[in-house]
């Protein structure tokens, strides 16, 4: 009588875990699966790894590559099974569906799909039953070369990740030759060809090999060098890569195949053929931060060769003097290999090609580390009084000055670094450095060494010639009061003062019968104290 009889049936939860994966509804899915499967059961452990690793498989397949790797990592995955999804990159010969062709797939089904939508939602809105508002647009698609290019990086993500914690589980030396077992889920890409269990070193090796390949082939330079940086015991097929290597060198435009070659070089033990590589490399772009650091790397651990030290420091004179200059003061490898004469020989040579060059910096960083020698305090102390009457040169050539300009800001600079040097420093030669100071008008620097030698009767000379511009001695007669046999020094000194002003007046036909040196000590309101010096006094007794 036009009735429908209907008739229900019920579903497995895994038929619609399967399905629910299947749309990439990976939450729906998780549920299904918990509601049957509590954890106080014993084998819920064992069906939460396959349920995970089902579902990445699933989303691997569904191209949905951003929610792959947190299941992946929560189960024993065979890293193998990734690989084999780039079986031409890695040299497999073996017949394996391509990720290539997996995106391919995907693509046609997911054009299909949004085709028939299309014509539902055509048909839907002719017929009036549904509204353009209630259409809901579907997730834009990617072009293929985006999407396979997005699987690669996820397979060498999980790839990276299982080398590492094949690792942490296992000892590489003790467990070299143990079998290494893997889970597999129904769906997986592909069904593999290798044996089912392989050794932790056959492992290891064809995810080294595979690796090292498939950067040099992606031009993923960054991760390459991170790859070979951090990983410490590599197991690649060295005389495979080799031969790979040649064949790709001619058409690398990226150099990432040199880049291999170098660090492989330095891994086996051929640091000048490493260094030779990372040489020519430093001088392209694309690579040159990379080249220098490992350049530096290989001369402060493992070169021991004078001339070979020399030759690729220079390379990194050119590119960072300050941290060349830094390495050669501070790394213990090279300063067993040169001497600090050596060193500043080559400084001063390299100076000739780098004008701006500071072989202070060099001393700075000795000091800094208690590691110079005595006499190289004296050194960079002067180094900095050459700069200061390096400035005074200019000055006087730029303004056609016979005077010495100390007001200027560079020499002022250089200045307080010199007598904070010397307040922070006691090695130094005092004598030495007032030699070279001779002429330069560096008054409260002479000054300071002068008392720090206790040369008393020099510091008031100093005082003395300071004051004679405006014949203020205020700053002489203030040391003297320490001790009085010292205003005799004072007095002899300020008499020479008026000498010299007199021989010039007499030069330039002046009057100078009106000018009168009026010296008064200690105090001019003391009455009791002598206003002349002692010596003075000693005259005018015998007379």
């Amino acid at each position: 009588y036009g009735c429908v009889l209907i008739c229900l049936k019920s579903v497995p939860y895994y038929e619609q875990v399967k399905k629910l994966l299947q749309t990439s509804d990976v939450q729906s899915a998780l549920k299904v699966f918990e509601q049957n499967n509590p954890k106080s059961s014993k084998d819920y452990t064992v069906k939460k790894e396959e349920f995970n690793l089902e579902a990445g498989w699933t989303l691997f397949t569904n191209l949905e590559f951003s929610h792959v790797k947190e299941f992946f990592i929560q189960t024993n995955y065979d890293p193998r099974e990734l690989l084999v999804l780039l079986a031409e990159e890695i040299g497999l010969k073996a017949h394996y569906k391509s990720l290539k062709q997996v995106v391919e797939d995907k693509l046609k089904n997911k054009a299909q799909l949004a085709k028939v939508k299309a014509v539902q939602s055509k048909t839907l809105l002719e017929e009036n039953k549904l509204s353009p508002s209630e259409i809901t647009p579907g997730k834009p698609l990617l072009d293929m070369e985006a999407y396979i290019s997005e699987g690669k990086k996820t397979v060498y993500i999980l790839v990276e990740e299982k080398r590492r914690f094949l690792l942490r589980k296992h000892d590489a030396k003790i467990d070299a030759n143990k079998p290494i077992t893997f889970l597999h889920a129904k769906a997986s890409i592909n069904v593999l060809s290798f044996p089912k269990a392989q050794t932790l070193n056959e492992i290891l090796n064809l995810i080294d090999t595979s690796l090292i390949r498939l950067y040099i082939k992606g031009k993923e330079l960054n991760r390459l060098y991170e790859f070979l940086s951090k990983v410490e015991d590599l197991k690649c097929a060295r005389k495979e890569i080799e031969e790979f290597l040649s064949v790709q060198e001619d058409k690398d435009e990226c150099y990432v195949s040199q880049v291999c070659r170098a660090m492989l070089n330095d891994r086996y033990g051929n640091y000048v053929r490493a260094l030779e590589i990372w040489y020519n490399l430093g001088l392209n772009a694309l690579v040159a931060r990379i080249a220098h650091k490992e350049v530096a790397k290989l001369l402060k651990t493992q070169v021991k060769e004078k001339e070979v030290v020399m030759k690729y420091t220079r390379m990194l004179f050119a590119f960072n003097k300050d941290e060349a200059t830094k390495m050669l003061a501070e790394n213990e490898n090279i300063r067993k290999i040169l001497t600090e004469e050596e060193i500043m020989g080559y400084l001063k040579e390299m100076k000739k090609h780098i004008p701006d060059l500071q072989k202070s910096l060099y001393l700075e960083y000795l000091i800094k580390n208690n590691t110079g020698q005595s006499h190289l305090y004296t050194r960079l102390a002067i180094s900095y009084i050459k700069k200061i009457e390096k400035r005074q040169k200019a000055i006087k050539a730029k303004y056609s000055e016979s005077q010495l300009r100390l007001d200027d800001p560079e020499v002022i600079k250089y200045k307080e670094i010199l007598l904070n040097y010397l307040k922070s420093n006691e090695k130094y030669n005092s004598k030495a450095i007032l030699e070279r100071m001779k002429n330069l008008k560096l008054y409260d620097i002479e000054i300071y060494l002068h008392l720090k030698e206790k040369d008393y009767a020099e510091a008031v000379a100093t005082y003395v010639e300071i004051g004679s511009q405006s014949f203020d001695f205020s700053m002489a007669e203030a040391l003297c009061k320490q001790s009085g046999s010292l205003f005799e020094i004072l007095f002899e000194n300020v008499m020479r003062v008026y000498d010299n002003l007199r021989k010039k007046l007499n030069e330039n036909n002046i009057e100078h019968s009106n000018i009168c040196l009026l010296y008064t000590s200690p105090s001019p309101r003391d009455s009791c104290a002598s206003r002349m010096p002692s010596s003075a006094c000693k005259k005018k007794k015998k007379k």
